[in-house]
């Protein structure tokens, strides 16, 4: 049973090439078997492009990143047709690319920095959907107290607790994906006055 306990948050994090997702068989746990590809050689290495749950994932925040963008510029679009400033959702993306566009790529990267912008923009939310395994962590080992002390007493603690992490998590998602794109238009805009 101590063993248990202790590979209960590992499993969840670790790459492999399954794929868990819940059902409602026994543990509401099933596991999915990721495809396998044969490794391609380049001389003496071999390298394995077969996808694992890390990649997966992956995918899944660049589809939402593009699902959400996609959502938000058509909501705009119709906004805009119908003669109203954008609200909502829509308004909110755009206030926050137009300060990353405005505020931080182009007076770090320079002139003709319009050119840099979407790369910069793609970094930020990438990093944003991406950057979160690390408050997920302490999410289970929260909601897995529950399960140590097998006890329904302490449910609200933790869940209280794990609100709380959850909006630490997100002020923490948007402050490294603010600085990393910060750092690297910074970078760039080093690198285009040193080839001037």
């Amino acid at each position: 049973m101590i063993a248990d306990a202790k590979d209960f948050i590992t499993p969840h994090i670790t790459d492999s090439h399954t794929l868990d997702y819940p059902c409602f068989r026994s543990g509401f746990v099933c596991e999915y078997e990721l495809p396998r590809w044969n490794p391609i050689h380049i001389g003496r290495f071999a390298l394995d492009i077969s996808p694992t749950r890390h990649v997966v994932m992956l995918w899944i925040a660049a589809l939402l990143c593009i699902v959400f963008t996609l959502l938000a510029l058509r909501a705009h679009n119709r906004k805009t047709r119908e003669g109203k400033a954008p609200s909502g959702f829509g308004n909110g993306l755009e206030a926050l690319v137009l300060y990353l566009r405005n505020e931080v790529v182009l007076p770090n990267v320079g002139a003709h920095g319009n050119a840099y912008v979407p790369y910069l923009l793609t970094l930020f939310f990438f990093i944003l959907f991406a950057n979160m395994i690390s408050g997920h962590v302490v999410l289970l080992a929260l909601i897995s107290l529950i399960f140590t002390f097998a006890t329904w007493i302490l449910v609200p603690l933790p869940i209280a607790m794990a609100i709380a992490i959850s909006l630490l998590e997100l002020f923490i998602a948007f402050l490294q994906a603010f600085i990393f794109t910060l750092l690297s238009t910074v970078f760039i805009g080093l690198i285009r006055e040193g080839a001037h």
